[in-house]
This record gives structure tokens, sequence and C-alpha cells, in this order.
């Protein structure tokens, strides 16, 4: 085990809303502290054999939600791991427990305004293909902000710092 390893959490485990750079601020802060990057969409995108916008209208929402719970439970053998997660995984209470366990759970916490900002455009987003996108986006941050607060070990605020400035915040607060 790397000396770098010692210092920092066994797991970091990033969450937030859609669009809050978890994926970007993950990739920068596993070089930071030398830990694997694991892209929990990435790993059920291989688990499903399609894009999660696909599963979502063919399987639906439920089988997707199921199998990122076993995910989750599979992330508990996982070490040495900066983890990103995908946006509603914190909405089951197992969920929270497991990730929980498995290390430090850090909320990246944009402003409303920024996370639409960025979402405005996307159409990949399989809970933002509605008639209104900006009242369903208002819609899920009244529902997971407290969530993902409650859950979180560090809160980040992100303003206009880059990913990689968001990630060197994480590692300097995350020292032990």
């Amino acid at each position: 085990m790397s000396r770098n390893n010692k210092r920092y959490p066994l797991n970091i485990v990033l969450v937030g809303m859609p669009g809050s750079g978890k994926t970007t601020v993950g990739v920068n802060l596993s070089r930071l502290v030398h830990k694997r990057f694991v892209d929990m969409d990435r790993l059920l995108i291989g688990h499903f054999n399609m894009p999660i916008a696909e599963v979502f209208a063919t399987q639906g929402e439920l089988a997707f939600r199921d199998a990122e719970s076993e995910l989750c439970e599979r992330l508990l053998r996982f070490r040495h791991c900066v983890i990103s997660t995908g946006g509603g995984v914190l909405l089951r209470p197992t969920n929270r427990t497991l990730l929980r366990a498995c290390g430090k759970i850090v909320y990246l916490s944009p402003t409303m305004e920024m996370l639409w900002k960025r979402l405005r455009n996307d159409r990949q987003r399989p809970l933002l293909k509605t008639e209104n996108p900006k009242a369903t986006l208002d819609a899920l941050w009244a529902v997971r902000d407290p969530i993902y607060r409650d859950a979180a070990h560090l809160i980040i605020p992100i303003t206009d710092q880059s990913p990689l400035e968001v990630a060197e915040m994480i590692q300097k607060r995350l020292i032990v």
C-alpha cells in the first residue's frame, strides 16, 4: 500500500445532482490521491449493455435502481477508490448505509442556477426528458438535496471552480 492511501479514507464516494461534476471531479481527485476511479454509471451501462436512458425506456427506473443497489453492495469490497455515483443512488436508505460503510461520502453541491446552465440542453438524462425539464430539476433538487446533505461526511459548495480546483479542495479536506 502506498503512503498516500494511508492518508485518505479507504474510499471516497462522490454524490450529487446530475450535472454536479461527479465524474469529472472524480477523475481529477483519483489522480491527486492515487486511487482508482470507479464510475457507477459506467458499470451499470456495462451491466445492462445499453445506455442508462435506454434502460429507463425499456426496463424502467425500478430495474435500474435495483441494479444500482446490487452494485452498492459490491462496492463494499472495493478498496482505495474514488467512486462517482449516479444522482439518484441515495434515494434508497439501504444505499446510503452501504455507501457510508464503503467510504467517506462527499456531496458536490452546485447552485440550482449552475445545474440548470449545465443541463438545460442535455437530452441524454432520462429523468429530465419531460415537458418542463427545469421544473423537473427543481423537484429533484427539493427531494435530493436534503438526502445528500444528511448522508455526506463532507459538503463541497461548487461555484465557478474548475474540476481540478474542486478535487484539490476535497483532497485538502479529507487528509486524515
